[in-house]
Formats: C-alpha cells, structure tokens, sequence
C-alpha cells in the first residue's frame, strides 16, 4: 500500500471571521509531529509576519520623524503668525 495523505492540520477564521475552517491541502511539512501545508507551515508564518513587522516598523519609522520635524517647528515658531511666516518663506525662496 501507498503512503498515507496526512491533511494540514492549520484552521483559520473563514472570511466572513463567522466560523473556523481547517485546511484542505496536503500537509507536506512535518513540525512536532504534526503536518503542514506550504503556506500554514509555522515556520514559514513566522517569517511572514516578522518581514510584514519590519516593513511597518521602517514605515513607522519615517512617519515618526517627520511628526518630531513638525513638533519642533511648531515649537519654533510658537507665537509668530502664519503671515509671518509665508513672509519668511517667501523671502526664502527669493534668495
């Protein structure tokens, strides 16, 4: 007799996030006695998300600076008004 077919054992929340599903593909990995399929395989999950985490983390990152650029201008030019200001700018951009 042939091999077996062990299914992967991963559920998840359908779309709707009503009910759980269970995979339906193969399960082709084995990680402590249990079998996975490509995409569910813990292994694979994890460098997912930990490369979906750093992406957000450098966005973040430039989001982060440039609110302290607006912060410390802000701070700047604490009691000057706006008129002032496009003055400023404008003699500025004239040099």
């Amino acid at each position: 007799m042939g091999k077996e077919k062990k299914g992967c054992i991963a559920e998840f929340m359908t779309s709707g996030g009503w009910r759980m599903q269970s995979c339906s593909r193969t399960g082709k990995i084995e990680r402590n006695g249990k079998f996975y399929c490509g995409i569910h395989d813990p292994m694979k999950v994890k460098a997912r998300r930990d490369a979906a985490q750093k992406k957000w983390d450098d966005k973040w990152k430039v989001q982060e600076a440039k609110l302290e650029r607006v912060k410390a201008m802000s701070e700047y030019f604490e009691g000057v008004s706006t008129k002032e200001i496009k003055k400023m700018v404008a003699k500025k951009g004239e040099e």
